[in-house]
């Protein structure tokens, strides 16, 4: 069999930052000599970038570092941080922040805020922060005044702090080290008047009482959110080109990451989210405003996306589309179109070839209420479709496909008015479709079509105050849940898809120009939980990454 790479993950993960329960949440790493800001990686950091009247924020990448200039024309105002919040974040109790920064030069109004700093909530109103000065460092107290403080250098070079918490409660300490060494213990503080109500995390210049010059390299924690990190299966959906995960039990939908193929016009829509039953790639269908449709992935193991192609024919038959399904038994893709030979009568289905977006005619359906089908999904080999009639009785029906004879057998009423997205999840036997309009999930009976509510996904301020044209279950393999110690060395685990191939790579050190080893592999997936342990080398440190191929 050819052995393909095509994921190297992005994330390099080190023993020394996971513990023992690093199953309950994972590794967010930025890192500056990526050469990308951290409201570009995934999951992105969201940004807080306020420029002054007369002169800009600048954000410059050097020397391997991200310069975070906020210094110019004295203004205070200006602010310049990335921040991850409760909807990607879950605080376990051995949190671990961990960074690398460089104080360069800054001033301020307020004793105890800078413009190099680290803050954090670890529960609803409770949580502190490290600010980084000229040759000194120090928490805050609960007001926002200046805390428990260090000297230490911190200009001369770019040194790595490192927070280790005891907890997340009101008064549970934490412990600050620099490169290694201990210099400063406080705890966490309750205070509304001061901290977020939920759980959050920035750094960077975030205050109003202080500007000036940093130097950041690098940003790391360990309370990613399993399921927002690919860990785990998902409801995923799309809100034109923001890509979030839905907890099927309640509705409600937390932000993943932004699809940056999707152009910023709110017309510009995404529709039929489907799985890869192989990969567990995303598909879906980007139905911009006044262009034929185009057929997109994207990896939710770790953000990769890209644009495939036109979703067309060879002849150009294709006139639009929004339906989009795999069969899990098969591996093929299907879509739902309407074709210029068709006009309003009937819609057409065709197979899709994933990595071209070529189509190819299956049969023209017979027996719906529209000139389209608005989602398309399956339970084994079987297909159904969901029908929106806006014109007689604006109500959404389920339907079974014949794909040899194209006939399509009415299953019943949803007694929804439109409803998009068809998700089948095997675990209960229902299918799962949005209520775009009203952001409301449903949870669909495959066997009489009746539409149960789960409830709400998000609010209108949320997922760029768009809406979910569609949806899907997906299990994606993500980083390696486990680098721990061994009785003979260091254990890997990792989950992995049966018959992909699997390397185990490592380095000393994190460089740039690094060239990674083969540690071991290629192991054939199981399906499961795969494991190397990696024999003791007597190096002070060793940082892993997998390389996957089929």
């Amino acid at each position: 069999m050819k052995r393909i790479p095509f994921l190297v993950t992005a994330v390099a993960l080190s023993l020394r930052l996971l513990r023992p329960d690093a199953t309950l949440a994972v590794d967010a790493v930025w890192r500056a000599d990526s050469g990308v800001l951290p409201d570009r990686v995934w999951p992105n950091w969201n940004p807080g970038i306020v420029n002054g009247v007369s002169t800009p924020v600048y954000l410059t990448f050097t020397n391997n570092c991200l310069l975070v200039d906020t210094s110019g024309g004295g203004d205070h105002n200006k602010a310049a941080y990335w921040l991850q919040d409760h909807a990607t974040l879950t605080i376990p109790t051995n949190y671990v922040i961990e960074a690398r920064v460089r104080y360069v030069s800054g001033a301020r109004r307020l004793a105890g805020h800078s413009h190099c700093c680290i803050s954090w909530e670890t529960t609803n109103y409770v949580g502190n922060g490290l600010n980084i000065l000229d040759g000194e460092i120090c928490l805050w107290l609960p007001n926002g005044g200046k805390g428990p403080s260090a000297p230490v250098d911190t200009s001369s070079a770019p040194h790595t702090y490192r927070i280790e918490f005891q907890g997340t409660h009101a008064g549970s300490p934490f412990k600050v080290y620099q490169d290694g060494v201990l210099v400063l213990s406080g705890t966490n503080d309750y205070s509304p008047s001061w901290y977020a109500a939920y759980p959050r995390l920035w750094f960077g210049d975030g205050s109003s009482q202080a500007y000036g010059v940093a130097e950041w390299y690098s940003f790391r924690h360990n309370a990613l959110t399993p399921a927002v990190a690919g860990l785990g299966k998902g409801l995923y959906c799309a809100a034109s080109k923001y890509v979030g995960v839905i907890n099927p039990t309640n509705a409600q939908a937390a932000f993943v990451c932004v699809n940056t193929n999707v152009p910023g016009d709110p017309n510009n829509l995404i529709y039929g989210l489907a799985t890869d039953p192989k990969s567990q790639w995303l598909y879906s269908i980007l139905a911009p405003n006044s262009t034929l449709p185009q057929l997109f992935r994207l990896n939710p193991a770790n953000g990769d996306q890209a644009v495939i192609g036109t979703l067309q024919t060879t002849d150009k038959l294709i006139q639009s589309t929004k339906a989009l399904a795999f069969n899990p038994v098969t591996g093929v893709l299907y879509a739902s179109v309407r074709t210029n030979l068709s006009g309003t009568a009937a819609p057409v289905i065709v197979t899709v070839n994933p990595q071209t977006a070529e189509a190819t005619i299956v049969n023209t359906i017979t027996g719906t209420a529209r000139d389209d089908l608005d989602a398309l999904g399956f339970i084994g080999n079987t297909l159904y479709a969901l029908d929106i009639d806006p014109m007689v009785t604006n109500l959404t029906y389920l339907y079974t496909i014949n794909l040899e004879t194209g006939q399509a057998t009415l299953v019943g009423s949803t007694g929804i008015g439109a409803l998009y997205g068809l998700a089948y999840n095997p675990d209960d036997g229902f299918f799962y479709s949005s209520e775009a309009s009203a952001r409301k999930l449903y949870r669909v009976s495959p066997t009489t079509g009746a539409a149960t509510l789960v409830g709400t996904t998000h609010t209108s301020s949320e997922l760029g105050g768009h809406v979910i044209y569609a949806l899907d279950f997906a299990t994606p393999p993500g980083p390696p849940p486990a680098i721990q110690p061994a009785a003979n060395g260091v254990e890997i685990a990792w989950p992995s898809i049966a018959g992909a191939f699997y390397w185990v790579q490592s380095v000393p050190a994190l460089v740039p120009g690094v060239v990674w080893t083969n540690l071991a592999g290629p192991f054939t997936g199981s399906g499961a939980v795969d494991r190397y342990t990696d024999p003791s080398t007597g190096e002070p440190s060793r940082f892993y990454r997998m390389r996957v191929g089929w």
